[in-house]
């Protein structure tokens, strides 16, 4: 049994999106850098002026710079990128280290419910059955890689005691990281009111980035379920480097992504990482395309 898409109907296969990137960077070549001059953003000495940002919101960091495209300080809904802020107030209240299992817990009758209820919204889910023993790693994997709405608030219910408690730890915790962008109404990202602006969300990036057990699940592609391998939702992984962190896609949010990648893939005499977000874009094909043309901007900068 598979996971259902992040959005509804369903999701095309991967190599659409693959073959989406390859034409819209070959049609760049062709028209060339004027056509795609509007996408620029920033004064003329500032170092931002040279990235190719997308027409959407969108920000980025190279190590500590962060450079700042159109919208980045506007709040928008932010789909499932809000999952990774679930994960990282989890991670505080029961710390794991990469590959560590962490409490076990017996699935029930009401997380088979939240299953129902969740896939009957339209919204991304993964299957469950009554008396399936779950750890909070595989919780996490199945929040973070699945995008799986009924494992985030089965984790949410069994390390807080409900969503209502895990806002107030979840708020706290922004809070506490200085980071103030981002408005939470669930744990999810369904609801429209779940919100960030790209310079928050960038900041939430390098916090998830930084923590090896997220980083760990983020770069996997897919989970193990039983006999079956559930396919993770992150088309991204592998194209230009890019090894996490989560996508989001809602009818509020369009299609966005939070990603990581290293500046310089294989060259291990640099250590810094690009984390950039875009939010709002029209389609997987337009957010793929728009960054793969970011990361080779943020590449090419001098420094």
């Amino acid at each position: 049994m598979s996971s259902i898409p992040e959005s509804a109907p369903s999701r095309a296969p991967r190599r659409r999106t693959t073959i989406i990137v390859i034409a819209l960077i070959a049609l760049g070549a062709v028209v060339g850098i004027g056509a795609t001059s509007a996408l620029l953003a920033g004064s003329p000495g500032d170092a931002s002026a040279s990235v190719r940002w997308p027409a959407t919101a969108a920000a980025a960091s190279i190590g500590t710079e962060e450079l700042h495209g159109s919208g980045a300080d506007q709040p928008r809904p932010i789909g499932s990128i809000a999952k990774l802020v679930t994960a990282l107030v989890v991670l505080q209240r029961v710390p794991l280290a990469p590959g560590q299992p962490g409490p076990m817990f017996p699935m029930t009758e009401q997380d088979v419910q939240l299953f129902q209820d969740q896939q009957a919204r339209g919204l991304q889910t993964a299957p469950v059955e009554a008396g399936q023993q779950l750890s909070t790693r595989d919780l996490l994997a199945r929040s973070l890689v699945l995008s799986s709405n009924n494992h985030t608030l089965s984790l949410v219910d069994r390390i807080f005691g409900g969503e209502l408690a895990y806002l107030q730890a979840a708020r706290e915790w922004l809070h506490a990281k200085r980071i103030t962008g981002i408005e939470l109404a669930d744990a999810t990202g369904a609801s429209p009111q779940t919100r960030g602006t790209p310079t928050a969300l960038m900041q939430l990036g390098r916090l998830a980035d930084a923590d090896p057990t997220i980083r760990e699940l983020v770069a996997q592609g897919s989970v193990q379920d039983g006999t079956t391998l559930l396919r993770g939702t992150n088309d991204l992984l592998g194209v230009s480097g890019i090894d996490g962190l989560k996508t989001g896609n809602t009818d509020a949010a369009g299609y966005c992504i939070l990603f990581s990648a290293p500046l310089h893939p294989g060259d291990a005499h640099d250590s810094r990482r690009i984390i950039g977000v875009v939010l709002g874009s029209a389609s997987e094909g337009q957010r793929a395309a728009d960054i793969v043309r970011l990361l080779g901007s943020l590449r090419k900068m001098p420094g």
